[in-house]
């Protein structure tokens, strides 16, 4: 599952800037709830195959 493993983007130097830090910002955003989605998955499926897990 190529989601769960994506990098956290960096900030570059540009983030100092309004428009480098609102890009920043929502690209930090879309790899949280990527991530976030992807172990929903995964833990979907370990419940499914009867793994004690607790998926919030």
């Amino acid at each position: 599952m190529a989601e769960a493993n994506k990098a956290k983007p960096r900030p570059t130097d540009d983030v100092l800037a309004d428009a480098g830090s609102a890009r920043y910002s929502a690209e930090l955003e879309l790899w949280g709830e990527t991530v976030s989605r992807a172990w929903g998955r995964i833990c979907r499926t370990l419940a499914g195959q009867g793994v004690t897990i607790e998926c919030r």
